[in-house]
């Protein structure tokens, strides 16, 4: 055989090798296909193999199916998904679809269900539909966990009311903290506070630097009344004022940025003051609070709440944990209405219209991840 023969043999081989190397890698589900396609672009079409083009294979195969291109609109393709790389949803959609292909894939094997292939489209929905809070620091910012479940009276003082203690709340803190940590913020947990202890943390949160962070959380969980938490000396504490200390006037460091406020506490109220109780905590953008039932009724804990806690609480901490990769804070939220809604009319006959309630003065989705 002649040197030239022996050299044109070795490079058709050389070729096939590739080409097989690169079917051999689409074959693997979790391959992507649109970086597959960068591979052939960078290194066949217009790169090394460039004078060679009309010796390498014109079929692009992906693992659900073969197409044959013509050479001309697979640069077409590429042309394309060149123009995407500028476009600011191009990295979303491109991770979207790779990690999509890659559920689907698994679906019959059992290792994604079809809820978590849903969750999966929902939050790429949510993720390109207008403004979106973006977290993208860690740690993401400060958590402020505050957990009162001994109480006491003060003697003597008529204005400190004489409340139960609240045992299993300290399993809700425990599983918040952890959870929350989890996900990136820096928890602060504080238990059973004085009311002027909360107002001093309070303070504290607002005057810390923020500059860094992107995000504030606070849960707060408590007796009250409407709008107002106790301290454990049976003392109350105004939350309008508390929110108040966060606003783009009194906390800078935070302007922008989403804050988040829970409560579980009771919302009762005389009815000579549910029309105050109904005003709003806070009149500016970025906020978002929540209570645990709404103005007028009392918030339930399950009959085994030292084991689970607050029906609130609990059902936050579940939610939170199933979804908060996939979905954003208020769809969260509307899940735990619905879920708590149903639970206490089961349990609790008379309890129809306790459900939870949240303001959202949010501008756009908020992802925790």
């Amino acid at each position: 055989m002649k040197p030239s023969q022996q050299k044109n043999d070795s490079t058709r081989e050389d070729v096939n090798v590739k080409t097989d190397q690169r079917r051999k890698k689409l074959a693997n589900p979790s391959a992507n296909q649109i970086e597959f396609l960068m591979e052939v672009y960078d290194s066949v079409l217009f790169g090394k193999n460039k004078k060679k083009e009309t010796k390498t294979a014109q079929v692009v195969e992906l693992h659900l199916g073969t197409t044959v291109l013509p050479l001309k609109d697979a640069r077409g393709v590429l042309s394309l998904i060149e123009q995407l790389k500028t476009d600011q949803k191009y990295s979303a959609t491109l991770g979207f679809m790779s990690d999509l292909f890659r559920k689907l894939n698994t679906l019959e094997d059992g290792q994604f269900s079809r809820i978590e292939i849903d969750m999966t489209v929902r939050q790429y929905q949510d993720y390109t539909d207008g403004f979106q809070y973006r977290l993208t620091v860690k740690p993401v910012g400060y958590c402020l966990l505050i957990t009162n479940s001994e109480f006491y009276q003060v003697p003597g003082c008529p204005i400190s009311k004489k409340l139960p203690n609240r045992p299993g709340v300290e399993g809700d803190a425990k599983r918040l903290e952890g959870l929350m940590s989890t996900i990136g913020y820096k928890v602060l947990r504080k238990d059973n506070l004085k009311k002027w202890e909360i107002e001093r943390e309070m303070k504290a949160m607002a005057e810390a630097d923020h500059k860094k962070f992107d995000c504030f959380v606070c849960i707060i969980s408590s007796h009250g009344t409407a709008n107002k938490v106790y301290g454990s000396d049976g003392y109350d504490l105004m939350l309008g004022p508390q929110l108040k200390r966060f606003t783009v006037d009194a906390c800078p460091d935070l302007d922008g940025k989403p804050k988040i406020f829970l409560f579980q506490a009771c919302n009762i109220e005389t009815e000579d003051k549910m029309q105050k109780t109904l005003q709003p905590l806070i009149n500016e953008t970025d906020f978002l609070y929540g209570f645990s039932t709404l103005p007028g009724n009392l918030a339930y804990n399950p009959k085994d709440g030292k084991k689970t806690g607050s029906y609130y609480l609990y059902s936050l901490y579940k939610h939170l944990s199933d979804k908060y990769k996939a979905c954003d804070l208020v769809a969260i939220l509307e899940d735990m209405n619905r879920e708590l809604a149903e639970k206490k009319s089961e349990l609790r006959p008379g309890d129809l219209g306790s459900v939870t309630m949240f303001v959202d003065c949010l501008r756009g989705h908020l992802f925790f991840q």
